[in-house]
Protein backbone atom coordinates (compact mmCIF):
# COMPACT_ATOMS: atom_id res chain seq x y z
CA UNK A 1 0.00 0.00 0.00
CA UNK A 2 1.25 3.33 -1.29
CA UNK A 3 1.79 6.57 1.43
CA UNK A 4 0.81 9.43 0.43
CA UNK A 5 3.47 12.09 -0.13
CA UNK A 6 3.38 15.79 -1.33
CA UNK A 7 3.34 17.07 -4.73
CA UNK A 8 6.61 17.83 -6.20
CA UNK A 9 5.51 21.32 -7.16
CA UNK A 10 5.14 21.94 -3.67
CA UNK A 11 8.54 21.19 -3.27
CA UNK A 12 11.08 24.45 -3.73
CA UNK A 13 12.55 24.57 -6.78
CA UNK A 14 15.94 27.13 -5.28
CA UNK A 15 15.49 26.91 -1.45
CA UNK A 16 16.44 29.70 0.49
CA UNK A 17 19.17 28.36 2.50
CA UNK A 18 23.03 28.83 1.31
CA UNK A 19 25.01 27.77 -1.41
CA UNK A 20 28.55 27.68 -2.78
CA UNK A 21 29.79 30.29 -5.32
CA UNK A 22 33.35 29.39 -5.91
CA UNK A 23 36.85 29.88 -4.44
CA UNK A 24 37.14 32.91 -3.23
CA UNK A 25 40.34 33.92 -5.62
CA UNK A 26 38.84 33.75 -8.82
CA UNK A 27 37.16 37.17 -7.95
CA UNK A 28 40.60 38.60 -6.90
CA UNK A 29 41.24 40.91 -9.51
CA UNK A 30 37.73 41.76 -10.31
CA UNK A 31 33.91 40.47 -10.65
CA UNK A 32 33.16 36.87 -11.28
CA UNK A 33 29.88 36.42 -13.10
CA UNK A 34 28.26 32.60 -12.88
CA UNK A 35 24.56 30.79 -13.91
CA UNK A 36 23.45 29.71 -10.69
CA UNK A 37 19.58 28.93 -8.72
CA UNK A 38 18.05 29.93 -12.29
CA UNK A 39 19.73 33.58 -12.63
CA UNK A 40 22.67 34.79 -13.56
CA UNK A 41 24.58 36.19 -10.42
CA UNK A 42 28.30 38.02 -9.89
CA UNK A 43 30.60 38.32 -7.41
CA UNK A 44 33.20 41.03 -6.22
CA UNK A 45 35.27 42.07 -3.49
CA UNK A 46 35.58 45.60 -2.61
CA UNK A 47 38.23 47.67 -1.92
CA UNK A 48 37.62 47.44 1.75
CA UNK A 49 38.28 43.56 1.28
CA UNK A 50 34.49 43.00 1.81
CA UNK A 51 33.24 39.85 -0.50
CA UNK A 52 29.43 40.69 -2.76
CA UNK A 53 27.29 38.71 -4.38
CA UNK A 54 24.75 40.97 -6.94
CA UNK A 55 22.28 39.86 -9.53
CA UNK A 56 24.25 40.24 -12.23
CA UNK A 57 22.26 41.33 -15.05
CA UNK A 58 22.85 45.81 -15.17
CA UNK A 59 19.24 46.87 -14.77
CA UNK A 60 19.75 49.04 -17.32
CA UNK A 61 19.83 47.12 -20.35
CA UNK A 62 20.85 43.76 -18.81
CA UNK A 63 24.28 43.70 -19.60
CA UNK A 64 26.42 41.33 -17.22
CA UNK A 65 28.57 42.65 -14.25
CA UNK A 66 30.98 39.98 -14.61
CA UNK A 67 32.63 41.89 -17.87
CA UNK A 68 33.10 44.66 -15.62
CA UNK A 69 35.21 46.34 -12.65
CA UNK A 70 35.27 46.95 -9.06
CA UNK A 71 35.71 51.15 -8.39
CA UNK A 72 36.21 51.41 -4.43
CA UNK A 73 33.23 49.93 -3.03
CA UNK A 74 31.28 49.39 -5.86
CA UNK A 75 31.21 47.18 -9.50
CA UNK A 76 30.49 49.14 -12.68
CA UNK A 77 28.65 47.94 -15.81
CA UNK A 78 30.77 47.75 -18.72
CA UNK A 79 28.12 48.73 -21.51
CA UNK A 80 26.84 52.20 -19.84
CA UNK A 81 29.28 52.43 -16.44
CA UNK A 82 26.16 52.22 -14.25
CA UNK A 83 27.76 51.64 -10.97
CA UNK A 84 26.41 49.52 -8.28
CA UNK A 85 26.73 49.62 -3.91
CA UNK A 86 27.22 46.32 -2.57
CA UNK A 87 23.46 46.41 -1.22
CA UNK A 88 22.88 46.98 -5.22
CA UNK A 89 21.45 50.47 -4.86
CA UNK A 90 22.68 52.04 -8.39
CA UNK A 91 24.79 54.81 -7.08
CA UNK A 92 25.66 56.25 -10.58
CA UNK A 93 24.02 56.32 -13.91
CA UNK A 94 25.84 58.70 -16.18
CA UNK A 95 23.31 60.78 -18.52
CA UNK A 96 20.43 58.97 -16.28
CA UNK A 97 20.33 61.15 -13.06
CA UNK A 98 16.31 59.57 -12.89
CA UNK A 99 18.13 55.93 -12.36
CA UNK A 100 18.21 56.56 -8.78
CA UNK A 101 15.00 53.90 -8.65
CA UNK A 102 17.38 51.05 -10.05
CA UNK A 103 18.51 48.42 -7.64
CA UNK A 104 19.82 44.80 -7.89
CA UNK A 105 19.03 41.83 -5.63
CA UNK A 106 22.03 41.18 -3.29
CA UNK A 107 22.32 38.09 -1.46
CA UNK A 108 24.33 37.41 2.46
CA UNK A 109 28.02 36.44 1.75
CA UNK A 110 30.33 34.10 3.88
CA UNK A 111 34.36 33.34 2.79
CA UNK A 112 35.24 30.58 4.88
CA UNK A 113 38.29 28.33 3.73
CA UNK A 114 39.03 30.19 0.79
CA UNK A 115 35.45 29.76 -0.61
CA UNK A 116 32.29 32.37 -0.82
CA UNK A 117 29.44 31.16 0.21
CA UNK A 118 26.01 33.14 -0.15
CA UNK A 119 22.41 32.66 1.14
CA UNK A 120 19.67 32.98 -1.50
CA UNK A 121 17.27 35.50 0.43
CA UNK A 122 17.82 38.90 1.44
CA UNK A 123 18.82 38.00 5.20
CA UNK A 124 20.24 34.95 5.92
CA UNK A 125 17.69 32.92 7.69
CA UNK A 126 20.48 30.95 9.63
CA UNK A 127 23.92 30.64 9.51
CA UNK A 128 26.42 29.17 7.39
CA UNK A 129 26.23 25.67 8.90
CA UNK A 130 29.39 24.01 10.25
CA UNK A 131 30.35 20.90 12.24
CA UNK A 132 28.70 20.72 16.33
CA UNK A 133 30.52 22.59 18.99
CA UNK A 134 33.65 23.31 16.27
CA UNK A 135 35.38 26.34 15.45
CA UNK A 136 36.31 26.16 11.41
CA UNK A 137 39.49 27.94 11.85
CA UNK A 138 40.51 24.54 13.43
CA UNK A 139 39.66 22.52 10.23
CA UNK A 140 41.65 22.11 7.22
CA UNK A 141 39.19 21.44 3.42
CA UNK A 142 40.50 19.39 0.41
CA UNK A 143 39.36 21.37 -3.08
CA UNK A 144 35.37 20.31 -3.42
CA UNK A 145 34.21 17.21 -5.22
CA UNK A 146 31.85 17.83 -7.84
CA UNK A 147 29.06 15.11 -9.06
CA UNK A 148 26.20 15.56 -11.52
CA UNK A 149 22.74 13.89 -11.22
CA UNK A 150 19.84 13.87 -13.87
CA UNK A 151 17.20 13.91 -11.11
CA UNK A 152 15.97 16.46 -8.46
CA UNK A 153 17.91 17.58 -6.06
CA UNK A 154 15.71 17.01 -3.58
CA UNK A 155 15.76 13.03 -4.31
CA UNK A 156 19.61 13.33 -3.82
CA UNK A 157 19.60 14.88 -0.45
CA UNK A 158 16.60 13.22 -0.04
CA UNK A 159 19.19 9.93 0.73
CA UNK A 160 20.41 11.11 3.72
CA UNK A 161 16.80 9.35 5.12
CA UNK A 162 16.65 6.86 2.52
CA UNK A 163 17.59 4.23 5.34
CA UNK A 164 17.27 1.01 2.35
CA UNK A 165 19.38 2.05 0.38
CA UNK A 166 22.53 2.15 2.57
CA UNK A 167 22.55 -1.73 2.48
CA UNK A 168 21.09 -2.37 -0.82
CA UNK A 169 23.50 0.29 -2.18
CA UNK A 170 26.42 0.60 0.08
CA UNK A 171 27.04 -2.71 1.66
CA UNK A 172 25.89 -0.73 5.30
CA UNK A 173 23.55 -2.65 7.84
CA UNK A 174 21.30 -0.91 10.50
CA UNK A 175 22.33 -1.47 13.84
CA UNK A 176 19.23 -0.39 15.96
CA UNK A 177 16.88 2.54 14.77
CA UNK A 178 17.92 5.60 13.23
CA UNK A 179 16.41 8.13 15.22
CA UNK A 180 15.28 11.74 13.39
CA UNK A 181 15.32 15.10 15.09
CA UNK A 182 15.06 19.01 14.62
CA UNK A 183 17.58 19.91 16.62
CA UNK A 184 17.01 24.16 14.78
CA UNK A 185 13.70 25.31 13.19
CA UNK A 186 15.57 25.12 9.99
CA UNK A 187 17.73 21.66 10.03
CA UNK A 188 16.11 17.94 10.20
CA UNK A 189 19.11 15.43 11.59
CA UNK A 190 19.07 11.38 10.96
CA UNK A 191 21.92 9.63 13.52
CA UNK A 192 21.98 6.11 12.42
CA UNK A 193 24.47 3.17 13.24
CA UNK A 194 26.27 1.52 10.59
CA UNK A 195 27.85 -1.84 10.45
CA UNK A 196 29.84 -2.23 6.91
CA UNK A 197 29.72 -5.60 5.49
CA UNK A 198 31.12 -4.22 2.05
CA UNK A 199 33.01 -6.62 -0.22
CA UNK A 200 35.10 -3.87 -1.93
CA UNK A 201 38.45 -2.95 -1.92
CA UNK A 202 37.63 -0.18 0.08
CA UNK A 203 35.27 -1.85 2.39
CA UNK A 204 37.91 -3.88 3.27
CA UNK A 205 40.13 -1.41 3.78
CA UNK A 206 38.20 0.43 6.10
CA UNK A 207 37.15 -2.12 7.57
CA UNK A 208 40.93 -3.26 8.74
CA UNK A 209 41.75 0.26 9.75
CA UNK A 210 38.95 1.56 11.43
CA UNK A 211 36.97 -1.25 12.43
CA UNK A 212 33.21 -2.17 10.86
CA UNK A 213 30.83 0.21 12.47
CA UNK A 214 29.78 3.79 11.96
CA UNK A 215 28.34 6.41 14.01
CA UNK A 216 26.45 9.04 10.95
CA UNK A 217 25.18 12.14 11.65
CA UNK A 218 23.54 13.79 9.01
CA UNK A 219 22.22 17.61 9.49
CA UNK A 220 20.23 18.97 6.42
CA UNK A 221 19.76 22.77 6.50
CA UNK A 222 17.61 24.49 4.66
CA UNK A 223 17.23 21.89 2.37
CA UNK A 224 20.30 22.18 0.31
CA UNK A 225 23.29 21.82 2.96
CA UNK A 226 23.97 18.68 4.35
CA UNK A 227 26.48 18.05 7.49
CA UNK A 228 27.96 14.73 7.64
CA UNK A 229 29.82 13.10 10.60
CA UNK A 230 31.02 9.77 10.86
CA UNK A 231 32.21 8.37 13.68
CA UNK A 232 34.89 5.39 13.53
CA UNK A 233 36.50 3.49 16.47
CA UNK A 234 39.34 5.93 16.40
CA UNK A 235 38.40 9.13 14.34
CA UNK A 236 35.99 11.04 13.08
CA UNK A 237 34.73 11.57 9.29
CA UNK A 238 33.65 15.42 8.38
CA UNK A 239 31.97 16.54 5.49
CA UNK A 240 29.97 19.34 3.97
CA UNK A 241 27.27 18.99 0.88
CA UNK A 242 25.95 21.92 -0.82
CA UNK A 243 23.52 21.15 -3.57
CA UNK A 244 23.08 23.29 -6.69
CA UNK A 245 20.21 22.88 -8.61
CA UNK A 246 20.17 23.26 -12.20
CA UNK A 247 16.30 22.73 -12.81
CA UNK A 248 13.73 20.55 -11.86
CA UNK A 249 15.16 17.55 -13.31
CA UNK A 250 19.06 18.58 -12.73
CA UNK A 251 21.28 19.50 -10.08
CA UNK A 252 25.22 19.12 -8.96
CA UNK A 253 26.31 18.50 -5.52
CA UNK A 254 29.20 19.94 -4.54
CA UNK A 255 31.42 18.19 -1.46
CA UNK A 256 33.48 19.90 0.78
CA UNK A 257 36.09 16.81 3.10
CA UNK A 258 37.40 18.20 6.31
CA UNK A 259 40.00 17.26 8.52
CA UNK A 260 40.96 19.05 12.04
CA UNK A 261 44.73 20.59 12.00
CA UNK A 262 47.18 18.26 13.42
CA UNK A 263 50.13 18.90 15.29
CA UNK A 264 52.61 17.16 12.77
CA UNK A 265 52.45 20.19 10.06
CA UNK A 266 50.69 20.79 6.79
CA UNK A 267 52.22 18.27 5.02
CA UNK A 268 51.05 15.49 7.36
CA UNK A 269 47.05 17.76 6.93
CA UNK A 270 47.41 17.86 3.40
CA UNK A 271 47.88 13.74 3.50
CA UNK A 272 45.13 13.08 6.02
CA UNK A 273 42.90 15.10 3.46
CA UNK A 274 43.75 13.14 0.43
CA UNK A 275 43.40 10.00 1.86
CA UNK A 276 39.80 11.10 3.34
CA UNK A 277 38.80 12.96 0.02
CA UNK A 278 39.91 9.51 -2.14
CA UNK A 279 37.32 7.75 0.09
CA UNK A 280 34.80 9.98 -0.30
CA UNK A 281 34.96 9.95 -4.13
CA UNK A 282 34.75 6.32 -4.12
CA UNK A 283 31.66 6.32 -2.00
CA UNK A 284 30.06 9.27 -3.11
CA UNK A 285 30.77 8.62 -7.00
CA UNK A 286 28.82 5.13 -6.41
CA UNK A 287 25.94 6.84 -5.01
CA UNK A 288 25.81 8.52 -8.49
CA UNK A 289 25.36 5.74 -10.47
CA UNK A 290 22.60 4.50 -8.71
CA UNK A 291 20.96 8.07 -8.72
CA UNK A 292 21.52 8.13 -12.99
CA UNK A 293 17.75 9.26 -13.66
CA UNK A 294 15.67 8.28 -10.38
CA UNK A 295 12.31 10.28 -10.40
CA UNK A 296 9.81 11.35 -7.57
CA UNK A 297 6.88 9.22 -7.96
CA UNK A 298 4.74 10.36 -5.02
CA UNK A 299 2.13 7.16 -5.73
CA UNK A 300 4.87 4.45 -5.06
CA UNK A 301 6.45 5.34 -1.83
CA UNK A 302 5.80 2.59 0.76
CA UNK A 303 5.96 2.40 4.16
CA UNK A 304 9.25 1.85 5.02
CA UNK A 305 10.30 5.39 3.25
CA UNK A 306 8.55 7.07 6.14
CA UNK A 307 11.68 9.28 6.86
CA UNK A 308 12.00 9.73 3.39
CA UNK A 309 8.84 10.85 3.33
CA UNK A 310 8.51 12.98 6.29
CA UNK A 311 12.13 14.67 4.78
CA UNK A 312 9.78 15.83 1.73
CA UNK A 313 7.08 17.26 4.05
CA UNK A 314 9.38 19.56 5.69
CA UNK A 315 10.61 20.38 2.50
CA UNK A 316 7.25 21.93 1.20
CA UNK A 317 7.54 24.27 4.45
CA UNK A 318 10.69 25.89 3.70
CA UNK A 319 10.72 29.25 2.27
CA UNK A 320 11.08 29.70 -1.01
CA UNK A 321 14.47 31.76 -2.13
CA UNK A 322 15.15 33.36 -5.68
CA UNK A 323 14.14 34.08 -8.10
CA UNK A 324 11.15 31.97 -7.25
CA UNK A 325 9.88 33.99 -4.65
CA UNK A 326 11.43 36.88 -1.49
CA UNK A 327 12.10 35.05 1.42
CA UNK A 328 9.73 36.36 4.44
CA UNK A 329 10.19 40.11 5.28
CA UNK A 330 12.64 40.28 8.30
CA UNK A 331 9.43 41.45 10.75
CA UNK A 332 7.50 38.35 9.79
CA UNK A 333 9.82 35.79 11.51
CA UNK A 334 9.55 32.35 9.66
CA UNK A 335 8.94 28.94 11.51
CA UNK A 336 8.00 25.60 10.79
CA UNK A 337 5.14 23.60 11.60
CA UNK A 338 6.06 22.43 14.90
CA UNK A 339 5.17 18.65 13.97
CA UNK A 340 7.73 18.58 11.41
CA UNK A 341 10.44 19.62 14.30
CA UNK A 342 9.67 16.79 16.65
CA UNK A 343 11.97 14.09 17.46
CA UNK A 344 11.23 10.60 15.48
CA UNK A 345 12.44 7.53 16.04
CA UNK A 346 10.71 5.28 13.04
Amino acid sequence: MSIPAPAPELMPAYPASWFLFGLASEFRRGPVSRDLLGQRLVAFRTASGKPVVLDARCAHLGADLGEGCVIGEEVQCAFHNWRYKPDGRCSSAPNAPEAAWARLRSYPTVERHGYLFFFNGPEALFPLPFFEDAEPGAYVVARPLRFYAACPWYLVNGNSFDVQHFRSGHGRELIGEPVIDCPHPFARRNRLTLRNVGDSVADRLLRSLLGDRVCVSMTNWGGSVVVVTGDFRSTRSNLITFIEPIDRERCFLNVLVYAQRGRIGRLFDHLRLWLRRRFTNSFMAEEFQMLAGIRYHTGCLVESDRPMIDYFQWLTHLPRGAPAAAAPAADRPYSLPLSLCEERVP
